[in-house]
């Protein structure tokens, strides 16, 4: 690259940084992440700034890229996000909860009785949330305890009850 073409290829780099910067926070909401990426992308543009063409437009070229990392930075998340159902459950839980560890307040033995039952005859995974309910966790620190995403603690939450209700229907 001529001397000419570096200056107005990192006058452009410099100029769409803060576009670049704002695509990715809108696709990636961790801000961190985000400026990762963009950090990822920039240094992108910089190894390929010998294939860009000056004749062509350099915002469409470097969103595209920018595009095609978020793309491959949500991939990769998606694929080592631990699945919740699959394998060994026990390894799920970064912060395993202990069934001896387990305070019930309330001093009913047909309670405990209720709870004991349950908790032998649940899923595990939704064994973990039960504890971690039972133990006075709101469901926002429980989903953040296991590491699970809001809208999968919901559907084990709502699986959860369900699953309770049946039981204890059919038990009684």
């Amino acid at each position: 690259m001529t001397s000419n073409k570096q200056k107005q290829f990192k006058q452009c780099l410099i100029n769409i940084t803060p576009s670049l910067l704002n695509f990715c926070k809108s696709r990636i909401f961790n801000y961190s992440d985000a400026q990762d990426v963009c950090q990822q992308v920039v240094k992108i543009l910089l190894e390929k700034s010998n294939e860009f063409d000056p004749n062509k437009n350099f915002d469409g070229w470097a969103m595209r890229i920018c595009s095609f990392q978020i793309k491959k930075y949500l991939t990769n998340k998606k694929r080592n996000r631990e699945d919740c159902w699959a394998g060994n459950n026990d390894l799920l839980d970064p912060h395993p909860c202990p069934l001896e560890n387990i305070k019930i307040k309330e001093e009913s033995t047909e309670l405990k009785n209720q709870i004991n039952f349950l908790k032998k005859n649940i899923h595990p995974q939704e064994k973990k949330v039960f504890i971690y309910l039972l133990n006075g966790k709101s469901k926002r620190q429980v989903s953040k305890l296991m590491g699970i995403t809001s809208n999968n603690f919901n559907a084990i939450y709502f699986r959860l009850i369900r699953h309770c209700k049946k039981l204890i229907k059919n038990k009684n």
